[in-house]
């Protein structure tokens, strides 16, 4: 099948390296730049395939447990529209589910161009429609674009998925916005996060090392550190921490945030200007979110989305729900 590449032109180096400047002097790097470049893609796809990271192994074995069930439960043809596509492993798992007895799409959408290439190299054994799109994900107008273009070439029901705990790495309100103006009514969500055992938040923290040890190990470390190789920011600066507390704007989530802390004062230089760093300070680098099942239906809901099936693992740390528009 014809691979297309269609490139959304607010995307380009030189937008990226302004937004990296803005999240240096703030302090916060957005998710989308976990991703972008070489190194900063193939240390994430290394991190998926290490051994201390059981994260991304635990969610595709529960998406092959569940698969069966959501092609049951789906009536027609569809298109699996991947957002944040990765290395796509967990919507080709849906797809060769599907395609038992549907007619079937894939269309990759990710703020990484060196992820999609990655993507379509492992979809290609897929005999099925295939499109990529590189686009920013939390950006209504484009990805709303993106599932009525799909419509218009394929089939007439768009099957969206945000996997592998992606949904963690955004703002809640805006990412969900985002999910909630790109479906019909005739379209389907599926979205996977990190559950909570425990239904109050402050027991949580003290029952989480099976979660946030695995953002401690070696190959989580190299790909945070990857995320500011653009500053030119080494070990040499500092050093990774992990915390586990509370989210402060939504108080009935748990958050994990991996920040970077300076152990000297530290000026870097990124496009010609200066921003300084006290010893002590830190870099905000990645952070996962933790839901408890009625606290994450609650939150959909509040949003203008409606859960229509509910999935979760025998350790019920990995939880996938299957929305519509509410």
């Amino acid at each position: 099948m014809k691979h297309t590449g269609i490139i959304n032109p607010q995307i380009s180096t030189k937008n990226i390296n302004k937004q990296l400047l803005k999240n240096l002097k703030i302090g916060v790097v957005d998710a989308k730049f976990q991703y972008i470049g070489d190194k900063q893609a193939e240390s994430w796809l290394a991190k998926c395939n290490s051994d201390d990271y059981l994260h991304h192994r635990n969610f595709v074995n529960e998406i092959k447990n569940i698969a069966p069930k959501l092609s049951e439960y789906i009536k027609g043809d569809v298109n699996i529209v991947g957002l944040g596509i990765g290395n796509c492993a967990q919507e080709i798992i849906l797809a060769q589910e599907f395609l038992k007895n549907k007619k079937v799409s894939l269309s990759m959408v990710d703020s990484s161009w060196e992820l999609i290439h990655a993507a379509l190299e492992n979809a290609a054994s897929l005999d099925i429609p295939k499109e990529a799109f590189w686009s920013d994900i939390v950006k209504s107008d484009a990805i709303k674009n993106i599932g009525d273009h799909v419509k218009r070439v394929h089939n007439p029901m768009n099957f969206y998925t945000l996997l592998g705990g992606t949904i963690c790495n955004f703002p809640q309100s805006l990412i969900i916005k985002v999910l909630r103006d790109s479906l019909k009514k005739e379209d389907l969500l599926l979205v996977s996060f990190f559950g909570r055992r425990c239904s109050d938040v402050m027991q949580e923290i003290y029952d989480s090392a099976d979660i946030v040890d695995a953002y401690r190990g070696e190959s989580s470390k190299s790909h945070d550190l990857s995320t500011l190789e653009p500053f030119g920011i080494t070990e040499e600066d500092g050093y990774m921490q992990v915390d586990y507390g509370i989210d402060k704007r939504i108080p009935f989530i748990n958050i994990i945030e991996r920040k970077f802390v300076f152990s000297n004062d530290c000026k870097v230089n990124f496009m010609d200007e200066d921003v300084y760093f006290a010893e002590g300070e830190n870099i905000l680098v990645g952070t996962s979110c933790v839901y408890s099942m009625d606290s994450v239906k609650h939150l959909f809901k509040s949003h203008g989305l409606r859960v229509v099936k509910s999935f979760e693992d025998k350790t019920k740390r990995y939880i996938h729900l299957l929305c519509k528009l509410g």
